[in-house]
């Protein structure tokens, strides 16, 4: 009502996503023709502030050890405070989460984090470093032979960041070390794995299009999984014809379990106005669903 977006519970449809999918404790791979990408920021608040690091040059040493061994992270109020990382010295803070609220603090800990893997010695092991440097477009090698020119970007998050990596890679195996809802969306579209499936992220609910109230992921799934996934298959494809805007529309109006005959938000909310009690668990009217679409559109073609 307000005009603010309303947050989904994103986590949830990763376990419908990964329903019947078992995975190994373990993979057995080949380092020379394997590639591991690490979302460095998910590691960072993974580690959280360690009970033997004082400093956060004692910080740094930690996240390279897991780095190196390639480790799996374990599970782990106030106004956030600046504080300057000059150097490796620098006492940790008390409020972990406190300093890590603040964006400077971040870029601070990732340039710091970013230096240190360049200039530990991995042997047999390159690592390309990106989005912790100084400019935002720098990536580095520890191989100074290899070309990383196409990894070069102004992604301000790290989720397109990993699928980037990802895309580019010429390893036979990619392994993926991250924690968000995002990157495992973005590489089973990326990956051919799904069918409009970030059109369905994007339409239920995601970082910038808003949840529609009182509908979850898990039964948008349902009807997603049914008969209603090719009403998506255009969503972010230009350009945005009237057929596929009409079959978005009446994909979000069918979440709200009206009679296959509806497709507008005004005859859903007429045909349920005396069934559902609480007015925002009412579907859109057709005005507000004619703009959701379009947002989602929009975000897909990002």
């Amino acid at each position: 009502m307000d005009g603010t977006l309303r947050s989904s519970e994103k986590a949830s449809i990763i376990k419908l996503v990964a329903k019947g999918v078992e995975c190994p404790n373990s993979i057995n791979i080949d380092r020379n023709t394997s590639q591991l990408i690490i979302d460095g920021q998910a590691l960072v608040n993974s580690i959280g502030k360690p009970a033997t690091a004082t400093t956060f040059g004692d910080l740094a040493a930690i996240f390279m050890d897991r780095v190196v061994h390639l480790e799996r992270p374990r599970t782990r109020g106030t106004a956030p405070v600046r504080r300057d990382i000059t150097s490796a010295a620098i006492p940790l803070p008390k409020n972990w989460k406190n300093f890590l609220a603040l964006g400077d603090n971040k870029a601070d800990l990732a340039r710091l984090l970013s230096q240190g893997v360049l200039q530990y010695v991995f042997n047999d092991i390159e690592i390309v470093v990106s989005g912790g440097l100084i400019h935002e477009e720098d990536v580095r090698s520890t191989n100074p032979e290899s070309d990383v020119s196409s990894l070069a970007a102004t992604h301000e998050e790290a989720d397109t960041r990993v699928v980037l990596h990802a895309v580019h890679s010429d390893a036979d195996n990619i392994v993926i070390m991250a924690r968000d809802t995002d990157i495992c969306l973005l590489l089973i579209h990326h990956f051919d794995k799904m069918t409009s499936s970030e059109a369905f992220h994007a339409v239920t609910g995601c970082d910038s299009t808003s949840h529609l109230a009182t509908i979850t992921k898990k039964a948008a799934c349902k009807v997603f999984n049914g008969t209603a996934c090719q009403l998506l298959d255009n969503l972010g494809h230009s350009p945005l014809t009237p057929s596929s805007k009409a079959n978005a529309d009446k994909f979000l109006v069918q979440l709200y379990k009206v009679t296959k005959d509806v497709s507008s938000g005004d005859e859903a909310r007429y045909q349920l106005s005396g069934v559902l009690i609480k007015p925002e668990a009412l579907p859109p009217t057709s005005d507000a669903l004619r703009l959701h679409p379009l947002r989602c559109h929009y975000q897909e073609k990002k």
